[in-house]
């Protein structure tokens, strides 16, 4: 996908409508909003074009939290696929086109060129934990510090291609961490074997 122009080619206008017949403290309020979101969104661009994409994502959803709009989302998840977040970028560029109306049918097919390239860089990991040969249930599940889940997990989790650490703790028991690589498209489970606390 074209991601050096993304940005520029969905510049957002952030100009109010007419409050008309709103009250004035309602319009105000809308106003200092929208002054709040285009002071995101300028200072995304900026930080994206010194390469910068952390600091740009964390504004860009700043931004998209004050207005929810979805040209936002096209670019949050142009970032996460800049940054190696394959599931993040997959995920909010679905949002887009859900969210996003009357996206042009050639705009359309490379969002969704790019959310196949994105998911084909997810794995999946299942996670069992175990203690002296138990299994354990109700443990704490995390990947890279993230809660993710409690044990059974409900469904696999789903991490981007890369070194990733998972974190199981349960009451009782040392909390556990282990390093892992995953590809995209593997499928792997993972047995932490807990200790309990003496």
């Amino acid at each position: 996908m074209r991601r050096l122009g993304v940005l520029s080619c969905f510049a957002l206008v952030l100009a109010l409508a007419s409050p008309s017949a709103r009250a004035q403290d309602a319009a105000t309020s809308t106003e200092d909003v929208n002054v709040r979101a285009r002071g995101h969104y300028e200072r995304g661009v900026g930080l994206f074009d010194e390469g910068q994409y952390t600091g740009a994502l964390a504004e860009f959803e700043a931004a998209y939290a004050l207005t929810a709009r979805p040209s936002l989302l096209f670019n949050i998840g142009q970032i996460h696929a800049r940054l190696g977040h394959a599931v993040e970028a997959a995920d909010t560029l679905e949002r887009y086109l859900t969210e996003a109306r009357d996206v042009p049918a050639e705009r359309r097919a490379l969002v969704e060129s790019e959310i196949a390239t994105q998911r084909g860089r997810i794995g999946l990991v299942r996670v069992e934990a175990y203690a002296l040969g138990a299994p354990v249930e109700g443990a704490t599940v995390s990947v890279d510090d993230v809660t993710r889940g409690t044990l059974p997990l409900a469904e696999p989790l789903r991490v981007s291609a890369g070194e990733h650490v998972v974190g199981v703790s349960a009451e009782g028991h040392e909390t556990a961490r282990e390093r892992f690589r995953i590809a995209g498209g593997e499928d792997r489970t993972l047995r932490v074997e807990l200790v309990r606390v003496a």
